[in-house]
């Protein structure tokens, strides 16, 4: 019982570290930009009509939170499957390590899993009303809800959405699915990854949207 307590305790305050921002590398390919947002920063990529914007915050030693959003500023329907989108880390001797991405459903089984351990042994009544709360929230209209995404992820990255007309489609949930984007509209969404702490130097991640690769690189290990 002292072990699964202990072992609760760690993985609680795992979750609850202080998350932060990923630098973006210097070197970015010629069709991105780097961009800031009340001092926080983001890759924007632009090509094929596909305008698709990443920030990532590290939430834990080895778990990334990609905050993604994407517009289609053409005429034809684009697709967008976040477990297409690839993630490599690399040590600081350039090592190369493929991260896990979690699809939606993948990360809420985590999820719901860690919370079941947590609960049964130091937090049973925390959890229990934060779990109440957004059901209650989500029963009534089903809308997205602010508050129970930032408890269920910790934290939110916050990307600007410039003076666009039309509002990104999300889901009640907040993480990412897949999605088509229909010709100017928008997507928004959290997809989850895990990778290692010895391969965070570097961080390469590619997110193809009707087959077009978009490409972002970022740096880890509190790197500027």
């Amino acid at each position: 019982m002292k072990y699964l307590a202990i072992t609760s305790l760690i993985v609680l305050f795992a979750g609850c570290a202080q998350p932060r921002y990923l630098q973006p590398a210097r070197e970015q390919n010629s069709n991105t930009e780097i961009l800031y947002h009340s001092g926080n920063p983001y890759i924007r990529s632009t090509m094929d009509n596909a305008e698709v914007s990443a920030q990532v915050l590290a939430r834990s030693g080895r778990t990334l939170s990609l905050d993604l959003l994407c517009f289609n500023d053409g005429a034809e329907v684009l697709d967008i499957v976040p477990t297409d989108i690839s993630v490599t880390g690399y040590s600081d001797l350039g090592i190369p390590y493929t991260f896990r991405v979690f699809s939606a459903e993948q990360y809420i089984r985590r999820r719901n899993t860690r919370n079941a351990i947590i609960g049964g042994v130091v937090v049973v009544a925390t959890v229990a009303s934060a779990i109440a709360l957004s059901d209650n929230a989500l029963a009534n209209g089903g809308n997205f809800n602010a508050n129970w995404f930032l408890w269920s992820l910790s934290t939110v990255p916050s990307i600007v959405l410039d003076s666009r007309a039309v509002s990104p489609a999300i889901s009640n949930d907040g993480l990412a699915r897949p999605h088509s984007l229909l010709p100017q509209s928008g997507y928004r969404g959290i997809v989850v990854i895990q990778g290692k702490q010895e391969y965070m130097h570097r961080i390469d991640m590619t997110v193809p949207v009707n087959g077009v690769p978009h490409r972002f690189s970022f740096l880890g290990n509190n790197q500027r």
